[in-house]
């Protein structure tokens, strides 16, 4: 699973995000948007087992054209509790 989260703080105090899991397959319809050689470093990241649970600032960005999710479960962080959108398709710009 790969969990993306945006998040922006609108006035000071005032914070905003959203939470997208990508599971199996949306996983490669996921990195398929990114260029290469950029996608291949991705896959790398997200292989690599000592970069479980840190963050990855995203350059070159991509651009997602259509995302499709359904509501997950409740889960509980340290500060608050969320409910992921968990995404079911992925289209690219063409």
């Amino acid at each position: 699973m790969v969990s993306v989260t945006l998040s922006i703080e609108e006035e000071p105090g005032q914070h905003y995000a959203i939470s997208f899991d990508f599971i199996g397959p949306r996983i490669d319809e996921l990195l398929a948007v990114f260029p290469e050689p950029a996608r291949k470093a991705l896959w790398q990241w997200l292989e690599d087992r000592t970069t479980v649970g840190e963050h990855l600032q995203l350059s070159p960005t991509a651009t997602i054209f259509n995302l499709e999710a359904t509501l997950g479960t409740i889960q509980r962080g340290a500060y608050e509790q969320f409910v992921p959108l968990i995404v079911q398709r992925v289209t690219a710009r063409t």
